[in-house]
């Protein structure tokens, strides 16, 4: 029942935990819902701006889970 998992890393760091998920058995289904980079793509740089990107992202996640129901 987690809603939202991401990864606070670059795309191929992120690639990297995700293959190593795979091999440990990690289902189809929880590796696509992993998120990898956290965040809405904002063009975010500063570490206050990746902040805000993955709380909109997470705010986002959650308007639509409620939509869902």
């Amino acid at each position: 029942g987690i809603g939202y998992v991401a990864l606070v890393a670059n795309s191929k760091r992120g690639e990297e935990i995700r293959c190593k998920l795979e091999q440990k058995g990690e289902s189809a289904a929880t590796l696509a819902a992993l998120r990898s980079p956290a965040g809405l793509r904002i063009g975010a740089e500063t570490p206050e701006e990746i902040a805000l990107s993955i709380l909109a992202q997470i705010v986002a996640e959650r308007a639509q889970s409620r939509k869902q129901r």
